[in-house]
This record gives structure tokens, C-alpha cells and sequence, in this order.
């Protein structure tokens, strides 16, 4: 998968109403159409990404339904990073970090700031090793203005 491409998807397009579940589904098309070609066998591909599970625990702030802009402007910064799955493969992870707005962006004042607070929105998994991880982390990264 190419990461240096000259034409850079902006955010933006995710700023239609979408929800965490309907940018999820798009962010992962975007990377299959990305990564398909070359030998089956050599190819990088994630086995799953989509909005997280962790989304959906009791008494979360946040769910897969909310509209993206809305969870979006509530913090201050997305971060992609790559981990070692428990028994196998490797994940890639989409976390909203330091809480510090509300819904349109505006600042909260410093007393109701959350800058610990952050919220795994997306997860993907792969089994095609770390440095596809990275370069699936990198393209998201691209993708989301991170």
C-alpha cells in the first residue's frame, strides 16, 4: 500500500452527518481498494476494521451511532498507533484524545476540560505483520487530518 500519494483525501469527508459506524465502513473501503493487487499470498490486508467494540460498553460517553463531526470536535487530537494482539496478529487503533471542546468545536472552559480523557473509536486487526500494521496506521493517520 502506497502512503506517499499526491492526491491526499482530506477529512472533510467525513463531515456529511456520517456516523462513527458509516465513517468506520468508508475508512475500511478505502483501505481495501488500497491494498488489493499484487499476490494474494504477499498481499497486506486488515481482517477487520470498523468502529470499536469499546464503544458499545456500559456507561461510555460516545457510541458507533453518534454523527463523526460531533464525537470528533470534542477533543483535541486523533492518534493512530499499532499494538501486539493478545494471542496473534497486530491491531491498529484510532483513539480521539483530550477531551477539551464540545460538540461544534468550541473550547471548554479549563474546570470541565478532560485533557486524560480520550476514546478508542476504530480498530482493525492484521495478520500481515507489524510494519503493515504501520503502514495501515500511516494511511489513517492521511485519511483523518491526524
Amino acid at each position: 500500500m502506497d502512503t506517499t500519494t499526491t492526491r491526499r483525501p482530506r477529512a472533510a469527508r467525513f463531515k456529511t452527518g456520517r456516523t462513527v459506524r458509516e465513517v468506520g465502513r468508508c475508512l475500511a473501503k478505502i483501505l481495501d481498494r488500497e491494498s488489493r493487487g499484487g499476490d494474494p499470498e504477499t498481499r497486506e490486508s486488515l481482517e477487520s476494521f470498523g468502529a470499536s467494540v469499546l464503544l458499545a460498553l456500559p456507561g461510555n460517553a460516545y457510541s458507533d451511532s453518534d454523527r463523526w463531526e460531533a464525537v470528533r470536535n470534542r477533543f483535541r487530537w486523533v492518534e493512530v498507533s499499532v499494538v501486539t494482539g493478545n494471542s496473534e496478529g497486530h491491531y491498529v487503533h484510532v483513539r480521539l484524545a483530550c477531551e477539551t471542546g464540545d460538540e461544534r468545536g468550541n473550547r471548554l472552559p479549563d474546570r470541565k476540560a478532560r485533557p486524560d480523557h480520550g476514546v478508542i473509536v476504530f480498530t482493525g486487526k492484521t495478520f500481515s505483520g507489524m510494519a503493515a500494521a504501520y503502514r495501515f496506521a500511516a494511511r489513517l493517520a492521511v485519511l483523518l487530518d491526524a
